[in-house]
């Protein structure tokens, strides 16, 4: 998956998530029963949604946008976003509603048992894990990059002041190290 393609599956998943919070605080407003599954479910989604905006934000970066190459990644992506629009789907009162109220009933009910919540949970849990291992990857490898670039510029002043050479190696298997210092030839 692409940088494009990556970005645009998580502002389709951030946007399912929307519909859900949004879902959520129109049942929360009118089902009297089911209060505290109800905002349980309100409070995790929107958790997720910023969860969701910091993944749309790097996947919008092109420096970051490989990572969403990851098979498990997208595979995660691609199966929550199953899930969100099932989920949407159950919570999006339709139709039926509509003919309800016609009638003068206006029976809006949880669709969801506390068991079925806490199966929904679970779930939410295990995709924000995964949502927010990426974005702690994303960040450790910012950080490794400015460390080596702060390393760069701090040896780089040094032989500036000293007038001494240092070469740096570097290994994608292990931490930066300083070689011994290259005697100048005069």
């Amino acid at each position: 998956m692409d940088g494009a393609s990556a970005a645009a599956s998580v502002v389709a998943l951030l946007e399912v998530s929307l519909k859900v919070v949004s879902l959520c605080k129109e049942y929360y407003s009118k089902v009297k029963d089911a209060k505290d599954d109800i905002n349980r479910f309100r409070l995790e989604f929107q958790t997720f949604v910023h969860i969701l905006r910091g993944l749309r934000k790097l996947a919008k970066d092109f420096k970051t946008a490989h990572i969403f190459a990851s098979q498990s990644l997208v595979g995660s992506i691609t199966q929550c976003q199953s899930d969100l629009k099932i989920l949407e789907q159950k919570l999006n009162p339709g139709k039926h509603q509509k003919t309800m109220s016609r009638f003068g009933m206006w029976a809006l009910r949880w669709p969801f048992q506390s068991s079925d919540v806490e199966k929904i949970m679970q779930s939410l849990e295990r995709y924000k894990s995964t949502f927010n291992a990426t974005l702690n990857i994303l960040s450790i490898k910012r950080t490794q990059r400015a460390v080596v670039s702060l390393i760069r510029l701090t040896e780089w002043q040094q032989n500036s002041v000293t007038g001494r050479r240092h070469k740096i190696r570097s290994s994608r298997a292990g931490p930066l190290s300083l070689q011994t210092p290259v005697r100048q030839r005069r």
